[in-house]
């Protein structure tokens, strides 16, 4: 493949995973419990510190999604935050299997791909030669 049709590609994951995680990374860090509760957040699960502290990693991981876009150096730091993110939805799929939020895990999946795709392509991209 391409490295244009890479870039794109990754491009074309990150921004809509950038404004969800944005999005649901800010509510958990800022939400009250209850709202958090009537949204399915998984978060509601955990201790509270943890819980918000997990809402400004997303915001964090927002940024570097978008940010490695547009900056190739940063596509390692991108890559990295793709598979944490990626293995957040997988504990958060395990919690809401445990309480019985089955409707959520749909939605894990979807994002798991999404993420794992964006850290596929950026591998591709990193293992081609300089100027490729």
């Amino acid at each position: 493949m391409p490295p244009a049709v890479c870039r794109a590609l990754i491009a074309a994951l990150c921004l809509p995973l950038a404004a969800f995680f944005g999005f649901v990374g800010w509510y958990k860090a800022f939400a009250t419990l209850a709202d958090l509760a009537a949204h399915n957040a998984f978060t509601i699960h955990l201790p509270v510190l943890l819980g918000k502290a997990l809402g400004w990693f997303e915001m964090a991981g927002a940024l570097v999604l978008v940010l490695g876009s547009i900056f190739g150096r940063l596509r390692r730091t991108q890559i990295s935050f793709a598979l944490a993110l990626a293995a957040e939805q997988i504990v958060s799929s395990l919690i809401h299997w445990r309480h019985g939020e089955l409707g959520m895990i749909g939605q894990n999946s979807l994002l798991i791909a999404a993420l794992l795709a964006i850290a596929l392509l950026g591998r591709r991209l990193l293992s081609l030669p300089a100027g490729a």
